[in-house]
């Protein structure tokens, strides 16, 4: 993982793998919908609304991470019972993490996204 953000202020990481794919470390991404609805709910003008709402994610991340480009992380168990973590394993992502609650950074769009990422990784766990 690396330090991605496009914008001063906002926290975006990248996955990446080495060369040699010899790492001890492994990453993934999930996807959580948005739809257009979304967007309307929040007065989010098209067509662009969906920057703006990356754009608050984002600042929301960073600020959440404690500067420093560290990333707000939250472990799966404890991010499904609804609670911030106090502790989060090691990371090859250099600036570091920093535990917490990343369903509050999902929660600052307005939208439901915590609630729709607990519910995927609830199937996906039934799958």
């Amino acid at each position: 993982m690396v330090p991605a953000a496009t914008e001063p202020g906002g926290l975006v990481v990248n996955g990446m793998s080495l060369a040699r794919r010899d790492s001890p470390f492994a990453n993934s991404g999930l996807v959580v919908a948005i739809d257009a609805g979304d967007l309307d709910r929040l007065g989010l003008p098209r067509p662009l609304g969906g920057v703006e709402l990356q754009r608050r994610l984002e600042r929301a991340a960073a600020v959440a991470g404690g500067g420093e480009l560290r990333a707000p992380a939250t472990r799966a168990t404890d991010f499904l019972r609804g609670r911030p973590s106090s502790t989060v394993p090691a990371t090859s992502y250099q600036p570091g993490l920093a535990a917490g609650d990343i369903a509050a950074v999902l929660d600052t769009t307005g939208l439901p996204l915590a609630a729709r990422l607990r519910e995927a990784l609830t199937a996906f766990d039934r799958q």
